[in-house]
Parts: structure tokens; sequence; C-alpha cells
């Protein structure tokens, strides 16, 4: 058993002086004054006015910088004054160092890596079918609101009962016509564009991660640690992209890289933009160098060695392992006619987790990938209403599409949570998806509700009201299961990550690009109803 008295101490150290304040650029209106003096009326007189106001633009952004500089030196003593959280002096690689057994096949390193020139080739046919601006514009507005369905939505009635809790189909407008021999034109002419499994392009077995940048950092450096302390030896990639490339702290990417044995790797830029949101996990998937792939979200802490799944007969007979979500299936009739599939799938499934062999797999893989380029505003419109609507349905409605037989686990998803006592009544608050392996043992917990990051943690694993961590602690199952204390670990590694002062200096750099501003009451409300006192992001008392 896992005690918390084993549990070693963060860092608490921080002698981060305050950021230089740039120079004030000199005043230079007497000069210019007296040369308006001396010159003649007209050009000259616009000369004084325009230079007048470049000396107020440059004095404006040196006084900006100033009061940015003395917020986040402010923020930053207050956030590291948690004594409960952060009482020793250690730095998340010494943390890392006696809680995992170090990575022991060298470093890795995404810096460098590149994508095989016949991977790239073929992912870019898939990007080749995205249309242009105009033509993505006109194809989502002929999705109409409430678009109707052939299953069931999820109201107060459960899966079967609609949308008011009264069950029968859901009710709307179609799709435009053109729109559907659009897409189903444009689906058959990828399908015969689409080459052949780059052979020599991928190779062995590994872990991929999406989701990194500040909100999520933490969350990856608890998936590839847990994988590792439950003897996972399988070599991992991070795939992030370049703007959350640049914002990740430099101590993270060096435990995840040096200790983890997880390469830190770019998305390339789309047609539109960075590959961010859904579309990231195939384009992970994808690029990625194995050519067997156990995804993972970032916020999916595996309960026991999920690298086990490659060995499951289940996988070995298909080579594609995928599992279920709560919710029945919605999808938009429309489809049969778009995909040519006669009958369209019953259920939902969620994607916090899948297995893949790409080889035999590469076909529906890369459908998938086709979908979720369209997908924003269009596919995931079609494949199922608002109750879930994302990336998910993309995979195994590729599959139906190929004619291609993947494995869906059997056993139904669990809501994980605790019963807590609310004015005097019991009642049940679930936070994560316990998700089973092909032999019904719990294998994964996703967090879908709230996600759990570095900087809204508790003071205590369990302290105060029941949070988001405590709400793990419902029965020993997990820890019989796992064979250690699951909450006090997940909370030790945040520690770790958050307590670092590198790491805390580094996100304060980035702090305009986590949160807008006008979030901040939402993370209030998100950390004090967790029992946090963390003010990194949103100072609790503005």
């Amino acid at each position: 058993m896992y005690q918390t008295s084993t549990i070693p101490n963060c860092a608490i150290a921080w002698a981060e002086s305050p950021p230089t304040a740039p120079a004030r650029r000199p005043s230079s209106i007497s000069g210019l004054c007296g040369l308006a003096a001396g010159a003649a009326a007209g050009g000259l007189l616009l000369f004084l006015l325009m230079s007048a106001a470049a000396w107020v633009l440059g004095r404006r952004q040196p006084t900006t910088k100033m009061m940015r500089a003395l917020t986040a030196k402010r923020d930053a003593q207050r956030a590291l004054e948690r004594d409960n959280l952060c009482r020793a002096a250690t730095t998340l690689r010494d943390d890392l160092a006696l809680l995992v057994p170090r990575w022991r096949a060298g470093r890795v390193s995404g810096a460098s890596a590149e994508v095989p020139g016949s991977v790239a080739a073929a992912w870019a046919v898939a990007e080749g079918h995205v249309p242009d601006a105009e033509q993505f514009r006109r194809l989502r507005e002929a999705v109409p609101p409430g678009l109707h369905r052939t299953g069931q939505s999820v109201g107060e009635g459960g899966p079967a009962g609609g949308i008011d809790g009264e069950g029968g189909p859901l009710e709307g407008p179609g799709m435009e016509p053109w729109a559907v021999q659009f897409l189903q034109e444009d689906l058959a002419a990828f399908r015969k564009q689409l080459p052949a499994y780059p052979e020599g392009g991928y190779a062995g077995r590994g872990v991929v991660l999406t989701g990194g940048g500040v909100k999520h950092f933490g969350g990856a450096v608890v998936v590839f640690a847990t994988l590792r302390k439950q003897g996972c030896t399988l070599p991992g990639e991070l795939w992030v992209t370049a703007a959350e490339r640049r914002d990740m702290p430099a101590a993270v990417v060096e435990a995840l890289e040096a200790q983890l044995g997880a390469a830190v790797r770019v998305l390339p830029t789309s047609k539109r933009g960075e590959l961010g949101g859904y579309a990231a996990k195939t384009g992970a998937l994808m690029l990625s160098s194995f050519q067997e792939v156990l995804f993972l979200d970032s916020d999916n802490v595996p309960v026991t060695d999920a690298c086990a799944l490659f060995e499951t007969g289940e996988y070995k007979a298909t080579g594609a392992l995928l599992w279920p979500d709560f919710w029945p299936a919605s999808p938009a009739p429309e489809l049969r006619t778009i995909t040519g599939v006669a009958e369209l799938l019953n259920s939902t499934h969620e994607t916090g987790q899948m297995v893949f062999d790409k080889q035999r797999a590469w076909r529906p893989l890369m459908v998938a990938a086709y979908f979720n380029m369209l997908g924003p505003g269009l596919y995931y419109k079609l494949f199922t209403d608002e109750v879930g609507e994302g990336d998910k349905e993309t995979f195994p409605h590729a599959f139906l599409v190929e004619g291609l037989p993947e494995y869906t686990v059997p056993h139904p998803v669990t809501s994980v949570g605790a019963y807590h006592v609310v004015d005097g009544e019991r009642r049940h608050t679930g936070y994560a998806m316990l998700q089973r392996s092909p032999d019904g043992e719990p294998v994964f917990l996703h967090q879908n509700i709230f996600k759990t990051t570095f900087f809204n943690l508790p003071d205590e694993p369990r302290g105060g009201r029941p949070g988001k961590l405590g709400l793990l602690s419902d029965g020993q199952a997990f820890v019989h299961r796992a064979g250690y204390d699951i909450e006090v670990w997940v909370w030790t590694l945040l520690r770790g990550v958050r307590c670092d002062p590198s790491v805390v200096s580094d996100v304060l750099k980035a702090r305009e690009r986590i949160l807008p501003n006008d979030w901040c009451w939402y993370w209030k409300f998100y950390m004090l109803g967790h029992n946090s006192r963390d003010s990194l992001v949103c100072p609790l008392e503005t």
C-alpha cells in the first residue's frame, strides 16, 4: 500500500528577483520644441506632432511592462505562500527521481524529430481535402441547428429519455441536398486517392498523448509517470501545437524527455492554422513514429499497466481497441447517403483511450483523419448531437466505411466519484469515467468533469469538503487493483510540478496566454469549489 507518509516533499524555494524593468526612453520634448520654433510652419509642425506621438507611445510600453513585472512578482510571492502544499525544497526532477524508476533507454528529444516523407505525403492527402474558407463556411451553414436524428438524446430521463426526459427520436430540419452530395462525392474521391500504408514510415510500439501547453502539461507528467510506475517501458510522445510548446516550462520538457522517456513533438499547421482541438488526436496518431499506438488524453490516468493491452487477444485479432461512452447514438440520417453505410452505430464511443496497429487500421485511420479535418461544425454535428460532439465518433464510423473490424470493449463506462452529505442528504458526485479492459478489469480513470491541473490542487489530497481528487477515494477497489493509493499518487505528482519554482516562473511569463482575464471568475469558482487556495492564475481576492 502506498502510504502518505512516504511521499517526498516538493519545492517551495523561491529566489526570483523582480524582472528587470525596461529603461524609459529619455524625453525629447524640449529638443523637438526647439526644432519646431526655428523651423518653417507646415511640414516641420507635422513632424513635431508625429514625433511627440511616437515619444508617448514609446513611454507607454515600458510602463506597461513594468506593471506586468510588478504584478507577476506579487502573484508569484502569493502563489508560493501555501504552507500546506509547498513546504519542502525540492524540484520536479528530484521528486520524479524518488517516485519513478529512471528511464533506462536514454534521453529522447523531439526537438529535431522529423516526420518521414512517406508519412508526411499521406497526411497531405487528408489535408488536401480541406475546403477553402468560403466553401467550408457554406457547408457548415448547410447543417441547420436541430438537425434531425435517428437516435435519441439524453435528458433527465436518462439515456432513453430524449431531450426533455421523454422518449422518442429527435426532430428537426434536414441538411441541404447540395451539401450532402458534395460530401458524398468528396469522401468517395478521398478514398480513391488514399495512399498505401507507408512501409518503413513507422516502427515499434509506443504511447502517444496530446494536450500540453500551460493547462495540460501537468496531466502529461502524471500519465507518463504513472505508466512508468506501473512497469510500462514503451517510449512515449507528447504532441502539442507550436503555441503550447512555447508556453511549456523548460523543467517540464526536461522531465518528460530525460526522466519519463516521452519526446515533446510539435504538430504541423494545417490550412486552418494550428492543428489543435479534436483534430490534434488524428494528427498525433498518424504523425507519431510508432506503428502500434496506445493513445491517451492527458487527463486519463491508468489504473494498471495500460501497455498490457497490446497483448490482449481482442487487440491481436483486430488491431483496434475502442471504448464506449455513456450516450446512445444519434447520427444524422444523411450519413447513410454520404458514407454509403446502410446501418449506422447504435452506441457512442469515447476516445480518451484508443489502441491501434496503424498497418492493419491504416485506411480507417486515414478516413478518421479526413472526418476530423472537416469536423468542426460539419462532421462532428453529423455524427452526434450536442451531447459529446467532437472527434469521438469519427473513428468507429471510419471502420464502418472501410468495412474493417474493430473491437469495442463491451463493458459499460462507469461514473466514478464519492458519496458525501449535502444538507443532510447523501449524494453522489462523479468526476471521472472508469473504463475497463476487455476482461472487465478497471484500467483507466478519465477525468471528464473538471480537469485537474497543476494550478488548482487542493492543499491536501483529501483535505476539506469533497473536492476534485477527494472524489476518487470512494472505496478500496482502485487501491487494491493498482497496489497503491491512486488519489495520493496523482496529487503528489501534480504537487511536484506546481511547487517547482522554475515552473511557476515560466508559467507567470505566459500568464496572459493561459486564461483570458474575463475567465477569472470561472477559475476562482473552480479552485474554491475544490478546496484550493491557489492564486497562480487568477488572484482569489479580486
